[in-house]
């Protein structure tokens, strides 16, 4: 099998044309943008240009209000959302849990799982929300979905580390307070 060594060296070189084609196509603005999602948000962290873009053109903006309700306990959940800008309050029953600032995801359990949602989301200010639904993970591009489901568990790791840190902090309380009511009880 006689190979031509300039069809070995295009292949090399083909990644690297579609990449600088996939920058022509995209306006300055979008790919400032992209930058600035991979820079900033350690949910892009690990996606190339193009997976970005792909990303963006698979979500949905959605802007809420001061007030407004995005998603309630109990609720079927079919997306998640990424914090673009603004606040999100998460609170389970009535009680808060958590406030979520930009590049913060959220919802992705109910996505993940098809469970219903564990939490309500309340925007606490006007905030822009890319919506994701579950589509993205059943993505025609494998590497992508790969890569977007390992930016979900990363962050679904770093709110169980930030869980077990809230855990032990109560039962160092627990503790206390036995211990004070053990020692006014041997008083009385």
């Amino acid at each position: 099998m006689n190979e031509n060594p300039s069809q070995g060296h295009l292949s090399q070189v083909a990644p690297a044309i579609r990449e600088h084609a996939f920058e022509k196509v995209i306006p300055p603005e979008l790919l400032a943008l992209i930058n600035k999602l991979q820079n900033n948000y350690p949910f892009f962290s690990d996606m190339e240009d193009k997976e970005v873009g792909q990303f963006l053109k698979l979500c949905h903006r959605e802007n809420f209000k001061k007030g407004d309700e995005i998603f309630r306990e109990g609720d079927s959940g079919n997306n998640f959302y990424l914090v673009v800008s603004g606040e999100v309050s998460i609170s389970v029953g009535q009680k808060e849990v958590a406030r979520l600032k930009q590049g913060a995801v959220f919802g992705e359990m109910a996505m993940l799982d098809d469970a219903l949602r564990t939490a309500s989301a309340t925007a606490t200010e006007p905030s822009l929300l890319f919506s994701i639904t579950r589509d993205i993970l059943s993505s025609k591009m494998p590497r992508f979905a790969n890569k977007v489901t390992l930016s979900i568990a990363r962050q679904l790791s770093d709110k169980l580390r930030e869980a077990n840190g809230t855990i032990k902090n109560l039962q160092k309380q627990l503790e206390k307070a036995a211990a004070v009511i053990k020692n006014h009880g041997e008083k009385s």
